[in-house]
């Protein structure tokens, strides 16, 4: 019996230093960003059997992402495709239209970070000491987001990510971390994991920029995360 295919590919986004002061408020469309690299394309979750054994598939509803970085912090910028947005306030982030960043400073060391920023401007913040999700942590780390729906049936954030959060030295040209990029993405047209949310049955499409490896996303596992090169 055949297993599951493995696709793995190790991509690397060069995170340029910024050129101008990044306000919160400065969305993909300002010229603050006109110096940053594009992020390549989000893939899907498979969504049965047969596609667990096939090629990745793209998103249907893509992100588009750029990063920045000076000596007090990481920006991001991102436009996300969306049909419908999903919002449900009174539960965790994660259950919520919601774009998320990985991020391991040290290879060296099993410490890693999770952060989310949801379509409505909620965030939430946690640290791991070890792969698969173990060792969790939440705790308040500075982050900052603005999030705003775009008439274009899409919505759009920013994030910013104090450096101070992650207690290292600020990083140097060529320094390396390893991240990873995904997204919980809610709609009536999505198979996967369909069930009652709000008052209709929804399922969510479940994307992200690094590797699937032996039938399992790359969320948790920093060995199968892409590089974050700073230039």
């Amino acid at each position: 019996m055949s297993s599951a295919a493995t696709h793995f590919a190790l991509h690397i986004y060069h995170c340029r230093r910024a050129e101008k002061l990044v306000s919160q408020y400065a969305f993909a469309d300002d010229a603050v960003w006109n110096y940053a690299e594009s992020l390549w394309s989000l893939y899907r979750l498979p969504e049965n059997d047969q596609e667990w054994m096939e090629p990745r598939y793209p998103a249907v509803e893509q992100t588009r992402v750029k990063m920045l970085w000076d000596s007090s912090s990481i920006y991001l910028t991102a436009e996300l495709d969306s049909a419908e947005l999903f919002v449900q306030p009174d539960e965790p982030t994660w259950e919520s239209d919601v774009l998320e960043i990985f991020l391991q400073p040290s290879a060296g060391s099993n410490v890693y970070y999770e952060f989310h920023a949801t379509c409505d401007g909620r965030t939430w913040s946690a640290s791991f000491d070890g792969t698969g999700g173990q060792g969790r942590e939440v705790f308040e780390s500075g982050l900052q987001c603005k999030a705003e729906a775009s008439p274009s049936g899409s919505w759009r954030v920013n994030m910013r990510l104090p450096l101070k959060t992650f207690n290292i030295q600020t990083p140097q040209s060529g320094d390396e971390w390893r991240f990873n990029l995904a997204r919980q993405n809610y709609g009536t047209s999505f198979k996967y994991d369909a069930k009652p949310r709000g008052d209709v049955v929804r399922g969510r499409e479940l994307s992200s920029s690094a590797a699937r490896v032996a039938g399992e996303m790359a969320f948790h596992d920093c060995t199968h995360f892409d590089v974050l090169k700073f230039l």
